[in-house]
């Protein structure tokens, strides 16, 4: 699916969307939603970042790097 995004302050009762070439002859559909701002991290953002940095591991991240790198030179 071929999709664009557009984000735009709605100061009248018309839109213009241009640069729609590739979609020329095709059906397409129009939603508009309210956008909502917001600074706060959504939920999947909150519970994902509890876990940042808490994976435990005797292997030094870089000596794993540098061997890993290794394998594929072999």
């Amino acid at each position: 699916m071929e999709a664009i995004k557009i984000i735009e302050d709605v100061t009248s009762d018309s839109i213009t969307i241009k640069n729609l070439s590739r979609f020329k002859g095709k059906k397409v559909e129009i939603i508009l939603l309210p956008f909502e701002e917001s600074d706060e991290k959504s939920e999947t953002e909150k519970s994902i970042s509890v876990l940042f940095g808490t994976m435990k591991s005797d292997i030094d991240g870089i000596e794993f790097q540098n061997k890993s790198r290794g394998d594929w030179k072999e």
